[in-house]
């Protein structure tokens, strides 16, 4: 009897341990989005540096899964990842996300090829003209809803940003940093200079940890998330971090 006692005791202790351990994860899904995140980065990017000085000292193992966005948001939207990162905010996501205190920003708009005689006023504006972008990345509140626009989903940036040249679309609705970065990157140096972002930007987007609230425990997440950004900011490791990828 004793021996089944102390057996018992042991699985037990083995549960609750398990427990602690779970709560103490913390996983993040997010699509490669140069230049704050992806493999081909120091540490994955100036982005998960942040995360991991803001979680780790609390007791978090932080874990990343690079994911298409469409397939990120859907399995952060079911739980299956404690976070979105580096989400923009949008009235809609608020059903299956709570937002973290923003992480930083990016600027969004058109990208054309200067050779194209393209300008606007209103979005309006725009209705003859094919404009590409990622599938369901938001842009800005008012081209998200704008329905009347001629819209080129496809799977990745760099889709979208190898039309331009061939004439397939006339624009592309993108994060500048984003395009700019696939620019420096995937096209030819003689090539580069044929790109241009619009001005003025269609939105200004601050970047958050998106928190699923299907996640276990996701208010307590977001809050020592938070907590963890804070004191970062206000020691200057944030700034610290920066600098060392180069950002300042």
């Amino acid at each position: 009897m004793k021996r089944l006692v102390i057996i018992f005791v042991i699985i037990l202790l083995s549960g609750v341990n398990g427990a602690i351990a779970a709560e103490k994860t913390f996983t993040l899904t997010t699509e490669p989005f140069a230049p704050f995140i992806g493999k081909q980065f120091k540490n994955d990017g100036w982005t998960m540096d942040v995360v991991r000085a803001a979680l780790e000292p609390q007791g978090y193992k932080v874990i990343l899964s690079l994911r298409p966005w469409a397939r990120a948001m859907s399995e952060s939207k079911e739980g299956e990842h404690d976070g979105l990162y580096l989400a923009y905010y949008t009235k809609e996501r608020e059903q299956w996300y709570v937002y973290s205190d923003p992480i930083g920003e990016v600027r969004t708009g058109f990208y054309k090829m200067k050779a194209n005689d393209i300008s606007y006023e209103t979005l309006q504006d725009l209705k003859g003209y094919n404009i590409g972008l990622t599938r369901d990345v938001a842009i800005s509140p008012a081209f998200d809803k704008a329905d009347f626009l001629k819209k080129h989903f496809k799977v990745r940036d760099l889709q979208s940003l190898k039309m331009l040249p061939l004439g397939r679309i006339d624009l592309y609705a993108v994060s500048e940093l984003v395009a700019r970065n696939l620019i420096n990157t995937k096209i030819s140096p003689e090539d580069r200079d044929k790109y241009e972002f619009m001005e003025p930007p269609l939105a200004v987007h601050k970047l958050h940890m998106a928190v699923s609230k299907k996640t276990p425990n996701y208010m307590q997440k977001l809050k020592d998330f938070n907590r963890g950004l804070k004191r970062i900011i206000s020691d200057n490791t944030y700034e610290k971090i920066l600098k060392n990828h180069g950002f300042k």
